[in-house]
């Protein structure tokens, strides 16, 4: 149930942010091994120069998800670093953090939302799917990257106009 789940919006060096990010990078890490060239950690200069929305969700004041999107076009946007506490998994959290990123994004005038995950990913693999995005080949950065799984999501048009 996430009725008691606050959305609030921040910068993702915002200590919050930082902290969720970091436990994610540590997961991927786990899972990898070492094995691919990074964990799709944003750079200091992507988030200084962060062009898009990033959100933590909060219950009973706890931070226990986050994720943000990324403007890559007029009409595109990526979805990055959605994350959601173990212990929060399952709960709603994550559904609701992405349907809002949605929402902002098509308010935006996107129409089209991507995202990547990993190969070993198979409950982000299953999430995704579970939401309407498909499978797509991978696209921009996540070309030739054997763990990348890329999906992307039709929006609604501008709920504003």
């Amino acid at each position: 149930m996430t009725t008691d789940v606050i959305l609030e919006a921040v910068s993702p060096d915002h200590p919050d942010a930082e902290a969720l990010m970091a436990m994610l990078d540590a997961e991927v890490d786990a899972v990898y091994q070492g094995t691919t060239d990074g964990t799709g950690a944003l750079s200091p200069e992507q988030k200084s120069a962060f062009d898009g929305l990033f959100l933590i969700a909060r219950r009973d004041g706890v931070p226990v998800a986050c994720g943000g999107f990324l403007v890559l076009d007029d009409s595109t946007c990526e979805l990055r670093r959605i994350y959601a506490k173990p212990e929060a998994r399952g709960s709603g959290v994550a559904r609701a953090l992405v349907a809002a990123l949605e929402l902002a994004a098509a308010e935006r005038g996107a129409s089209l939302i991507r995202l990547e995950t990993g190969n070993r990913q198979a409950r982000a693999i299953a999430f995704y799917e579970s939401l309407g995005y498909t499978r797509i080949p991978p696209y921009g950065e996540h070309v030739g990257k054997w763990w990348a799984v890329c999906f992307e999501k039709c929006l609604p048009p501008n709920p504003l106009h």
